[in-house]
């Protein structure tokens, strides 16, 4: 059975993939196909507005258009629109907007001058689309192109505005659309559908903005997609814009007919497949299980042992087959090889440890190790309620000096300020460690609000006395500003705190000019150097 299995198994596999492929070949095809459908409308769309711009400037040309009675020029317009397909109700606009002759009199004495295709025209003096549009007169959808006629002065006399009849998507596609329940439609920049191909006329004129498939159909100008159409049905849709507007030609075949017979083809392959696995599966569970699955258990539960870090495991309480025996072998030698690297790896990992904490720039504690300081300092602290002070330090106008100096001076400059704050807080118990970028912090155990302000004090007149240059400082020197706090250690109350109400002192001794000391308490009062 498992030899049959492994001459069968490819074999199905290899048909199932080969569906698949040719599934995904048919529905690539089908898109392509929508695709230049839609791109054969709007190419059509194309030479409408090319006709159109050619009508129109014939008319604005004819000397029958505006010389003759209002009558007469609706008559030649009238005779215009008779002949050509795609265009209906010409129209001589005037200047100011106004429609005084047109093909459709009903529209004569409207005012378009609101509309962007007029605006165009008559700014640019030239042909001019308006984006998809709906007539006052009839209400219908529609695309307006207007042509300007130029006075002999160069100014602009009158304007020349057609309407193109959107119907010619059902009169151009019904003759490409031969499968059933294709789909095809127009849909405006805002999600409007604008006109639709076969069934679904109750869908023409609604906004559908909301619809994913519109949505993903505006959101770029042309493509393949597949997703459910307006009617429910999931189709196949190739989509592209139409010149000169924002609207998009929508063309879609249904999905379930182009894959009705190949999805067959594979509910059929994997069946056999799962008979075949199923087969195989039983076989290996039961040949398998005494010759391969029970000797691979004992040897995964001494690898999990051995992972548990218990390498003292006798080997020979296992009853391993001949056939595993190597393998069993190599197991102890990596038990015995995985003792050796752990030693080696906890020598290390207690190197690692120590580096961790301390700033390679400056070599005092890093912000890691300032944060468990903090934390074992205030609960030891706490348990008689002795005082803890912090002391924040800001290395004043630091990026200025970086920017004028560079970055090696920078270093040096943090190094020279570190070992300043290090040297005056050298008791036992005082802890410095850089904070982060230019800042400093100095826990203070058992110290007071006084004594802590002193010490800061000293700091920041050792790192004056420094007299690192800085010419982008109003002190001509690099300087330091200082924020201090101190409170009693409580359990009930986080360390944070403390940290808060220091860099609250540190914010204002900034505002009040720098190289300045300030305290937080509880009063306005503030000691300051």
């Amino acid at each position: 059975m498992l030899i049959a299995a492994i001459a069968i198994v490819p074999l199905i596999a290899e048909r199932v993939r080969g569906l698949e492929v040719g599934r995904n070949d048919r529905l690539r095809m089908a898109g392509l196909q929508t695709l230049g459908l839609a791109q054969s409308g709007a190419d059509a769309q194309e030479q409408i507005l090319n006709s159109a711009r050619a009508i129109i400037q014939i008319a604005a040309s004819d000397p029958a258009v505006l010389s003759a009675p209002s009558a007469a020029c609706n008559r030649r317009l009238a005779e215009i629109d008779e002949v050509t397909e795609w265009t209906n109700r010409f129209s001589v606009v005037t200047p100011n907007g106004r429609i005084i002759c047109s093909s459709l009199p009903e529209a004569i004495g409207l005012d378009v001058s609101d509309r962007s295709h007029f605006k165009e025209a008559l700014a640019n003096r030239s042909f001019a689309v308006s984006d998809i549009l709906i007539s006052r007169v009839t209400g219908r959808p529609f695309i307006a192109v207007a042509s300007p006629r130029l006075a002999s002065d160069g100014s602009v006399e009158a304007l020349i505005v057609a309407l193109l009849d959107l119907q010619w998507i059902d009169r151009v596609l019904a003759r490409s659309l031969q499968r059933s329940n294709a789909s095809a439609f127009i849909v405006d920049g805002a999600g409007t559908v604008i006109a639709r191909h076969a069934d679904a006329e109750k869908l023409v004129t609604r906004n559908l903005g909301d619809h994913p498939l519109i949505r993903e159909v505006l959101s770029r100008p042309s493509g393949i997609l597949s997703a459910a159409s307006l009617d429910g049905e999931r189709r196949i849709y190739g989509f592209t814009s139409l010149e000169g507007t924002n609207a998009r030609l929508v063309v879609g075949f249904n999905e379930s007919e182009i894959l009705s017979n190949i999805n067959r083809q594979v509910v059929i392959a994997l069946s056999v497949l799962a008979t075949v696995t199923v087969a195989v599966l039983l076989a290996a569970w039961f040949g398998g299980e005494w010759m391969i699955v029970r000797p691979v258990r004992a040897l995964a539960d001494k690898a999990v042992r051995f992972g548990r870090g218990e390498f003292a495991v006798d080997p020979t309480a296992i009853n391993t087959p001949a056939e595993f025996v190597p393998l069993d072998r190599a197991l102890d030698n990596m038990a015995k090889q995985l003792a050796m690297w752990e030693q080696e790896l906890r020598k290390a990992n207690k190197r690692l440890d120590r580096l961790a904490m301390v700033d390679e720039l400056t070599k005092l504690g890093n912000r890691r190790w300032f944060d468990v300081k903090l934390h074992d300092e205030w609960h030891a602290c706490a348990a008689h309620r002795a005082p803890v002070a912090l002391v924040l330090i800001d290395v004043d106008h630091f990026k200025r000096f970086n920017d004028r100096y560079g970055h090696l001076e920078g270093d040096a400059c943090l190094q020279a300020i570190a070992h300043t704050i290090a040297s005056v807080a050298s008791r036992s118990t005082d802890a410095a460690a850089r904070y982060g970028g230019e800042e400093f912090a100095v826990l203070l155990p058992g110290s007071e609000m006084e004594a802590a302000f002193t010490m800061a004090e000293n700091m920041r007149m050792a790192v004056e006395k420094l007299a690192i240059d800085h010419a982008d400082s109003s002190h001509q020197c690099v300087t330091i500003s200082i924020g201090v706090a101190s409170m009693p250690a409580d359990d009930r109350v986080e360390p944070q705190q403390l940290v808060e109400a220091a860099d609250a002192a540190l914010y204002r001794a900034k505002r009040r000019g720098r190289n300045v000391t300030e305290i937080h308490a509880l009063t306005s009062v503030s000691l300051a150097g």
